[in-house]
């Protein structure tokens, strides 16, 4: 679990990890509630319900959502 604001290092058993780079490197999936900047490096690893990446428009950019093309 990545938390960097709850102050135990545990929860339901699990480890807290408070640092998102190391979380980012020691996680092989990361599902989130939304997408967000912070973690386009590992978009590969990302799930979230959040498809069209409305709350974030770097991400979309990034991940080529909603892209439009002129010629």
């Amino acid at each position: 679990i990545y938390e960097p604001t709850l102050k135990d290092d545990e929860f339901a058993k699990t480890k807290v990890i408070k640092d998102l780079d190391e979380f980012k490197r020691i996680s092989d999936v990361i599902v989130a509630n939304r997408q967000a900047d912070e973690l386009l490096d590992v978009a590969e690893k990302v799930y979230t319900r959040d498809v069209y990446s409305r709350d974030y428009p770097k991400a979309k950019v990034a991940l080529g959502i909603g892209t439009t093309y002129t010629t």
